[in-house]
């Protein structure tokens, strides 16, 4: 089964060690640029590596490290 763009599913996770509150959120590709964006602090370099991740690869903040990371889930 060939997976499209909008069939990759991702898994965003902000600690409260490092934000406001704890929380994990869903993402779909499209999502992406929304939320890792320049406005927001990310480099064009985190959105790719984000984009590019393999199903079960998780990337990690450079800044935050493992309290904000990304997980390819589908």
């Amino acid at each position: 089964m060939e997976v499209t763009t909008e069939n990759k599913r991702y898994r965003g996770f902000w600690s409260s060690q490092a934000f406001y509150g704890q929380r994990y959120r869903t993402l779909k590709e499209s999502d992406l640029p929304g939320f890792f964006c320049e406005e927001y602090g990310y480099k064009p370099e985190d959105l790719a590596a984000i984009q590019n991740l393999k199903v079960g690869e998780v990337w990690e903040s450079q800044d935050y490290g493992m309290y904000h990371t990304v997980r390819r889930q589908k």
